[in-house]
């Protein structure tokens, strides 16, 4: 409802990606902007559009820390886990893997029933036994094993057993978690730190392989506030870099084939951090024509070269947040007024050269304008009275973000 700009650059993303690459290959993309610049808007925005195209959609943002303390590139299990647990399906019926099994497990019952089978449960017993062919354990680890034994569990309503609650709890990646009758129900053992490192990665394939059993076409991953872990050094950073360019190297196809749709986001920096390891560096080179220029295959997406004059651009999110104002205030609100208003302000904010992100000081302004009016009516506003009001907002910003900062 609020994306201005980006509409373009989405509907491209979903017509080359989504709509054909992404339903059988990997691809990786690099997103960059400068802090507020727009990128988990973007993201946001990019996840709405893959509902819409009937995708499995999962964001998470980048938290510095020990490994396991949040979604880490450099921590393939922790990832993982951070990317099961926000998985959305485009019906809306919550976040997680609950929601993906029930998704499966109707599905399912209702091919079976379409088709006359005269055992419903032995046709979902094949159907689970196939997932071993279709998950090899050299490739995929036990994920076949573990999600069959949760599809039983689904199936028949046994879900308040030791066999269903560890295999919830093994394809969460919440391994630590599991206690010892849920291994035993699993017959398996608790994997060691390296074999969890291996793991992490293998089940991340293996979940997005598997989402379209749930009726999706694939997995849309965005991964929000790269830039968080390039503060890592030495060695601790070549294993940032590495994790990110062992992801990227899934595009394609080969047998770590699967249907994702992955984006990094980070600010603009970063591209000197990927200069310190080569081969990731190569492989988000731009050769030739960029995004911005039409090139859909390019893998970086730069948010600042996003085609529309400043001016057009703050005047076009005047006019949405404008009608908003107008729901909000039951029609309280003359909508010509202040829509003249809001091309005022634009005027203002394109010319002035403050330090903040002038869409973000727009928005303020304006919604707080906005909000004035409802209380007292609406008004034609001078361009000196806006001035002032828009100085002010700026000044009230920065006195907030330094007193964050401080504290």
């Amino acid at each position: 409802m609020f994306s201005v700009g980006l509409e373009e650059w989405i509907d491209r993303l979903a017509a080359e990606y989504l709509g054909f690459l992404c339903r059988s290959q990997c691809h990786f993309k690099i997103l960059l902007a400068p802090y507020g610049g727009g990128k988990t808007h973007f993201l946001m925005a990019l996840g709405v559009r893959a509902l819409a195209e009937n995708y499995a959609v999962s964001y998470v943002a980048c938290v510095p820390g020990k490994p396991g303390s949040g979604p880490r590139v450099d921590d393939p299990m922790g990832l993982y886990s951070e990317v099961v647990g926000h998985l959305q399906l485009p019906q809306g019926s919550g976040k997680g893997l609950l929601p993906i099994l029930q998704g499966v497990v109707e599905s399912k019952r209702k091919m079976i029933q379409e088709s006359g089978a005269a055992d419903p449960d032995r046709a979902f017993d094949l159907y689970r036994r196939q997932l071993r062919s279709r998950f090899p354990g050299a490739q995929f680890g036990d994920f076949a094993h573990v999600m069959s034994l949760a599809l039983h569990g689904v199936w028949a309503e046994q879900e308040d057993t030791a066999s269903f609650r560890g295999a919830e709890k093994w394809l969460e990646g919440r391994m630590s978690s599991l206690s010892k009758d849920e291994w035993s129900a699993l017959s398996l053992r608790s994997p060691t730190v390296a074999q969890s490192v291996e793991l992490g990665g293998k089940l991340l394939l293996a979940m997005a392989n598997f989402l379209p059993d749930a009726g999706v076409h694939g997995l849309v991953l965005l991964i929000d506030e790269v830039e968080t872990m390039f503060t890592a050094k030495g060695k601790a950073l070549q294993a940032v870099l590495g994790a990110m360019r062992k992801m990227t190297d899934w595009s394609g196809s080969g047998p770590k084939k699967a249907p994702i749709l992955g984006i990094f986001a980070a600010v603009p920096d970063v591209e000197q951090e990927l200069r310190r390891y080569p081969g990731l560096e190569q492989r988000y080179k731009v050769m030739g024509a960029s995004f911005e220029e039409g090139n859909d295959s390019a893998p970086v997406i730069n948010l600042e070269k996003v085609r529309k004059d400043q001016l057009t651009l703050l005047t076009e999110i005047g006019i949405k947040l404008v009608d908003l104002g107008v729901l909000a205030s039951d029609a309280k609100l003359d909508r010509e007024v202040q829509l003249e208003n809001a091309r005022r302000l634009a005027r203002i904010s394109a010319k002035m050269n403050l330090d903040v992100d002038s869409r973000r000081l727009y928005v303020k302004a304006c919604a707080g304008l906005l909000q004035l009016q409802i209380a007292k009516g609406s008004r034609l506003v001078s361009e000196d009275e806006l001035g002032e009001r828009y100085r002010g907002e700026f000044n009230q910003m920065r006195t907030t973000e330094k007193a964050e900062f401080e504290g």
